[in-house]
């Protein structure tokens, strides 16, 4: 079985993407975090290392598919 370690995470300053990021990053995850403010989540998670931040709206099609080449999302 093929083990993934690169991870986008739509919502990650929301409620339940908080503890996720968290607990990716613990987990050694590479991480795309996606949000309608970037500056919102690097205020959120100002200790996390090598993590990318896209600014994009949930709405945006052409924006998330840009955010997400060559990443691998959750559901």
């Amino acid at each position: 079985m093929e083990s993934y370690k690169t991870v986008a995470v739509v919502g990650a300053s929301g409620l339940l993407g908080k503890p996720l990021v968290k607990q990716l990053a613990k987990a050694g995850f590479e991480l795309t975090l996606l949000s309608r403010d970037s500056t919102k989540l690097r205020d959120t998670f100002p200790d996390l290392r090598g993590v990318k931040f896209k600014e994009v709206e949930p709405d945006d099609e052409e924006g998330l598919v840009q955010a997400l080449t060559g990443r691998f999302s959750t559901r």
